[in-house]
């Protein structure tokens, strides 16, 4: 629970101009009542926390950074637990709110009537905020209890968005992404782009790399990737959108493939198995790789909807071999329920993120 805190709005004295005569016998004691005037108000606000310290209930916010746009709302919800229903009126409200944030309870008050109610808020934005993270708090009160949460906020009027996500770009050749960058609220200003995490080897290029947003719209931004002498693999680059001193972020992953690249799968052409049996069936698939080294990864499809679980029975890599590997194959329930019978089924191996992949046709037969 967090420590309850009077704000400063809370405890603000009211100035007052006082003056020491001088008068030598007397000063003492003027000083004496001026101490007293001045910190009589204080003294009354911790008597109302020491009456305040031992909480029956608790307000809990497990929220992560949440995401408000500029000139948009967004509905959440707190917890408020106690012990017992004790039918207590509890107070709502928000502190620390940052410039152009409400908040809103609806309605301002909850009666504890259980021992877990949902008090909900919405979180408005206006369109001229400013971009950044914040934090404010969220204060439960009843005449007797009291208690806090703190709801953290992400506020946004612009953000960039590149796809595909992931990007195959054949080694000593370029590759062409398309990035939007969306503008929130009345936010028209320059923003400048660029890229992170860039190895030696791959270039990135933005197509303008300034730009200006409309108010409230989006505009398209070309993104060409260009590798030279790199080693073939997967990398993670980070895309820049940046305006003054806020930053923000798309990631993509680039797949430096080598020319002539290939992989190629051969496998049993006829499986087997059973709904509600956890135990797969496992056979022999051969796998060739040219010009390829790297981990690879399984995907069992059925009818290119149904998706089984498949698996190799160790982690397996490969590079520039032939292999046979033991591919396991079974029914996970939270993927798909097959149709019963022959089924067609789609083996397919890949690498570099799927930049290198090859598919293999066969028959699963299902039954329940």
């Amino acid at each position: 629970m967090a420590v309850f805190q009077e704000s400063p709005e809370r405890i603000k004295m009211k100035k007052r101009d006082f003056h020491i005569f001088k008068i030598p016998s007397k000063s003492f004691i003027l000083k004496f009542i001026i101490i007293g005037l001045l910190f009589a108000p204080m003294a009354c606000q911790k008597d109302k926390l020491s009456t305040l310290s031992s909480a029956t209930f608790q307000i809990s916010c497990s929220l992560s950074r949440v995401k408000i746009y500029a000139g948009k709302s967004q509905l959440l919800s707190c917890s408020i637990v106690s012990e017992k229903a004790t039918n207590d009126k509890i107070s709502l409200s928000s502190h620390n709110l940052p410039p152009g944030v409400s908040c809103i309870f609806d309605p301002n008050s909850i009666t504890l009537n259980k021992t877990i109610v949902y008090p909900n808020f919405t979180i408005r934005a206006d369109s001229t905020i400013i971009a950044g993270n914040y934090e404010f708090d969220i204060w439960a009160e009843s005449e007797t209890s009291y208690s806090s949460a703190q709801i953290r906020i992400q506020l946004i009027n612009y953000e960039i968005d590149c796809s595909p996500d992931i990007v195959n770009v054949v080694l000593g050749k370029s590759a062409i992404s398309k990035c939007m960058l969306y503008s929130y609220g009345s936010f028209n200003q320059a923003i400048h782009l660029s890229c992170q995490n860039i190895l030696e080897g791959i270039r990135c290029n933005f197509k303008p790399d300034v730009i200006t947003p409309p108010a409230g719209g989006h505009l398209p931004v070309e993104l060409t990737l260009t590798t030279e002498k790199i080693e073939p693999a997967s990398y993670q680059i980070v895309i820049l959108a940046q305006n003054n001193n806020i930053v923000m972020k798309d990631s993509m992953i680039v797949n430096i493939i080598p020319p002539d690249s290939s992989l190629k799968i051969i496998c049993k052409p006829r499986w087997r198995v059973q709904v509600y049996d956890e135990e797969a069936d496992k056979g022999e698939c051969e796998i060739t790789a040219r010009n390829f080294c790297g981990h690879l990864s399984f995907r069992c499809m059925i009818r290119k909807s149904c998706e089984l679980s498949c698996w190799p029975d160790n982690y397996l890599s490969i590079c520039d071999e032939k292999k046979s590997i033991i591919l396991g194959i079974a029914v996970d329930h939270y993927m798909c329920w097959p149709p019963e019978g022959i089924n067609p089924l789609l083996i397919t191996v890949s690498g570099y993120e799927g930049g290198v992949s090859d598919t293999f046709e066969g028959q699963v037969i299902v039954k329940y």
